[in-house]
């Protein structure tokens, strides 16, 4: 059961699906606390990162097993007009962002595998 279009874990799901020959059956739910309810009343499954159903899967009601093959990724990126007009602004929110989900992910909270990127190698070297 993923999301409802147009989320962007259902894109990625059905072109994960799309390419490796398979039809993926689902029920459309909007809100998290219906798709929790759903999975824990073993009506259905769903797709979801790990930290979503965190409290869930840690109070056993639920089991995450891991997606490995193939591996789902997708860029999370911060984005403003060209036409900003606090640039400066924008890229400090941007560094928080970038600060929260480090922590997230270095914490466990978040599994995932962060890649540098160029603005995130030269905001180091300034620091």
């Amino acid at each position: 059961m993923p999301p409802g279009r147009p989320n962007v874990l259902r894109v990625v799901i059905e072109q994960l699906a799309a390419r490796h020959d398979v039809t993926p059956v689902a029920t459309d739910c909007e809100t998290l606390p219906a798709i929790a309810e759903l999975v824990r009343a073993q009506a259905f499954a769903t797709v979801m990162p790990h930290f979503a159903l965190a409290p869930e899967i840690e109070r056993g009601e639920m089991v995450a097993i891991p997606i490995v093959d193939p591996i789902p990724s997708w860029r999370l990126s911060v984005v403003v007009s060209q036409r900003t007009l606090n640039a400066r602004g924008s890229e400090a929110v941007a560094e928080v962002l970038a600060s929260v989900i480090g922590d997230l992910v270095e914490r466990s909270i978040w599994r995932a595998q962060l890649n540098p990127t160029e603005r995130t190698a030269s905001a180091r070297a300034r620091a």
